[in-house]
């Protein structure tokens, strides 16, 4: 394959590829996530300040078909130009989309265009899979390819195989698991999970003031500033048919929210959130525990519990598999900038 099969699509362009033949792609990408979806990357596309533009590089074939694409963001900034991938930093995964989003090939040409990019502007290529195609590629790059970040993610297949968790950890479930079924005894405590737009605005609603309460003298968690972008948020949410939020109100008040998306048998938790007031009694445990028997009834698979930063310890407890997330600038490389082919201009295509 020769990387001048690579297309770059730009400003409108790339708006109407995303309108039209990205959604043709995502059906056909196994392992694609909702951060791939249309409704999602158009949705942060609406929500771009004047200044980005879309971009999207895609791969055809001899005959003239799409075979992957992905999806990015020019900012043209006079002083700082950049690109970016679109939806960046709220998806906590960036992939290619379409049959060929796997092929090594297809990501090494993905790659060599980006360096050719990279002549006139930063480029920045973040919170892509390491074991996917074009995160081997970044890792495995002699030159052009800057690491700078990597991100720990969290997997819980379902249901939850309990005797798999330590004795200590199985013993922390339980004491929390009385307390709340004390709380139940005095107070109305009750989970739900929200059906349709209405219910989802109205919880996100509960999540932004429970995030902002837990925030408020502390960084946020990257990707997820909600107090100046919570309308951006809503808007998004509401046109992506994968969301939902669940949540525990004690006495008809919410006091804990988590923000999921869902992509076949699999769930993201994108944002959660808890009452401070009642961080003693473990409210975040009890409304994951109650989440992961919600997602078991309905016949979930795995619990996603995405990028995981400093003081997230309690993913461990819930035996998770581990992956991580790679992210990196694109520098230009003479045969790149040249216009070389893939073989020759990313050699390590096939390692």
């Amino acid at each position: 394959m020769d990387d001048n099969s690579t297309r770059v699509f730009c400003g409108p362009h790339a708006r109407d590829f995303l309108t039209d033949r990205w959604r043709y792609l995502y059906r056909q990408s196994p392992n694609c996530t909702p951060y791939q979806s249309s409704e999602w990357l158009l949705g942060w596309l609406d929500q771009q300040p004047s200044v980005a533009s879309p971009l999207v590089l895609a791969y055809f074939d001899s005959n003239g078909c799409a075979l992957a694409a992905l999806a990015l963001a020019r900012f043209n900034d006079a002083l700082h130009p950049r690109i970016a991938p679109l939806s960046a930093p709220m998806a906590e995964y960036v992939r290619p989309v379409g049959p060929g989003a796997e092929d090594p090939y297809v990501a090494a040409s993905f790659l060599c265009q980006l360096q050719r990019l990279a002549v006139d502007e930063r480029v920045d290529l973040t919170d892509v899979p390491a074991d996917s195609a074009l995160g081997l590629c970044m890792s495995q790059a002699s030159s052009g390819v800057r690491l700078y970040g990597s991100s720990p993610c969290a997997h819980v297949s379902l249901p939850l195989d309990l005797h798999s968790l330590s004795r200590s950890t199985r013993r922390e479930h339980r004491r929390r698991e009385r307390v709340w079924v004390q709380m139940a005894t005095e107070h109305d405590v009750r989970y739900g999970r929200t059906r349709g737009p209405e219910e989802l605005v109205d919880a996100f609603r509960d999540l932004c003031r429970l995030h902002q309460a837990r925030w408020s003298e502390q960084a946020r968690l990257p990707g997820v500033s909600l107090s100046a972008e919570s309308q951006q948020w809503e808007t998004v949410l509401k046109k992506c048919p994968q969301a939902f939020i669940s949540t525990i109100a004690i006495g008809g008040s919410v006091v804990a929210a988590q923000l999921c998306l869902q992509q076949g048998d699999t769930v993201f938790s994108v944002i959660p959130a808890m009452d401070p007031a009642y961080k003693n009694v473990a409210v975040g445990h009890a409304l994951l525990r109650a989440l992961i028997a919600d997602l078991t009834s309905i016949g979930a698979g795995t619990l996603d519990l995405g990028r995981t930063v400093e003081g997230q310890t309690y993913k461990s407890q819930y035996a998770p598999e581990w992956s991580k997330t790679l992210s990196a600038q694109l520098t230009p490389c003479l045969s790149a900038a040249q216009g070389s082919g893939a073989h020759e201009s990313v050699p390590w295509a096939l390692q």
